[in-house]
């Protein structure tokens, strides 16, 4: 995957912050990002890109 480091990154949190520590994981895949905001115990990404996931708090992105 390529980056594009003038592209937006996000952090997907389970509680709201104003900063993210560094050595955070960050993803330029927005949907990547809020996936893991939800508290997940298993997150699937399919072949064509389509990720699922059983993860149901609610989440920050």
């Amino acid at each position: 995957m390529e980056w594009d480091c003038g592209a937006p990154w996000y952090h997907g949190p389970p509680l709201k912050l104003e900063f993210v520590r560094r050595g955070s994981t960050i993803a330029q895949d927005r949907e990547l990002a809020r996936v893991f905001s939800h508290k997940h115990t298993i997150v699937f990404i399919s072949d064509d890109g389509k990720i699922k996931r059983d993860g149901k708090v609610a989440g920050f992105l």
